[in-house]
């Protein structure tokens, strides 16, 4: 593991530990600012219970994918 680089800081798309106060990051991938996006209440929502659990998970970093794409995701076992 010490020769694998750090992973900080996060892409702005997986960024639920980004330093901001706000629940998004300032600025995405594209420069948008996801603060002033209207959306549905409910991803907001969702948005911040993760942010907050992930924050109080009490085990290691570990690297993960970021995105929910059929290519990116496998079933075993049912």
């Amino acid at each position: 593991m010490a020769s694998i680089p750090a992973l900080t800081p996060s892409p702005p798309w997986a960024a639920w530990d980004h330093p901001g106060s706000r629940l998004w990051p300032d600025r995405d991938d594209q420069g948008r600012n996801l603060n002033h996006t209207h959306g549905p209440a409910w991803v907001d929502t969702a948005a911040a219970q993760v942010r907050q659990r992930l924050r109080t998970f009490p085990e290691p970093f570990r690297a993960g994918h970021g995105d929910w794409e059929s290519q990116n995701i496998r079933w075993a076992d049912g």
